[in-house]
C-alpha cells in the first residue's frame, strides 16, 4: 500500500499504522492534519524524507517514525511542535545535524534518532539534558555532547 490520500484519512481515524507493512512516502499533505497528536508509522517500508510540512501539525504529541527507511535531513520545521512529548527516528537513513530548533520544544521527554547517519554535536540544552546517550548511539559522525558553546557543529555536517 503505497501513502496515498487513502492513507491520509486513515491517518485520521486510526493514528497507529505502525507495524502494517505500509510502504511508499510520506506526503507533504499529512502537514493539514492539523488536529493529529499521534502519528505512529513505526516499524514500516517507508522511504524518502520527512516532509518539512509536518512541522504544521500543531496538536501532534508523539511522532513515531522509527524502523523503516526515512532518509534526508531532519526538517528545521519540527522545532515548531510545542507539544511534542515523543519523538522517535531511530533506525532509518537519516543525515545531517540535530536540528538546534527541537532544544526549544520544552514538553519533549523522549528523543530517540540511534542508528541513523547523523552529524554534528548533540544538544544538551532545554529537554536534551535528560535525554540518554544512548539514544544518539550509531551514528558514526554524531559527536557530544555539545560543551555549552565550546564545541560548535561539525562544519561538513549538511
Amino acid at each position: 500500500m503505497h501513502m496515498s490520500l487513502k492513507c491520509i484519512i486513515l491517518l485520521r481515524v486510526y493514528r497507529d499504522l505502525g507495524n502494517s507493512n505500509l510502504s511508499g512516502h510520506l506526503v507533504p499533505e499529512l502537514g493539514k492534519l492539523e488536529h493529529l497528536q499521534y502519528l505512529e508509522l513505526y516499524k514500516n517500508k517507508i522511504q524518502g524524507s520527512i516532509p518539512v510540512e509536518l512541522g504544521n501539525l500543531k496538536s501532534l504529541i508523539s511522532l513515531d517514525l522509527y524502523n523503516n527507511n526515512i532518509s534526508g535531513t531532519i526538517p528545521l520545521a519540527l522545532g515548531k511542535l510545542k507539544y511534542l512529548v515523543f519523538l522517535r527516528l531511530n533506525d532509518n537513513q537519516l543525515t545531517g545535524p540535530i536540528p538546534s530548533t527541537l532544544a526549544s520544544i520544552s514538553s519533549l521527554k523522549v528523543v530517540d534518532v540511534s542508528n541513523n547517519f547523523l552529524c554534528g554535536t548533540i544538544p544538551t540544552t532545554g529537554p536534551f539534558e535528560h535525554i540518554p546517550l544512548n539514544n544518539f548511539e550509531n551514528n558514526p559522525r554524531l559527536e557530544g555532547p555539545e560543551l555549552q558553546g565550546l564545541a560548535s557543529y561539525d562544519k561538513n555536517c549538511s
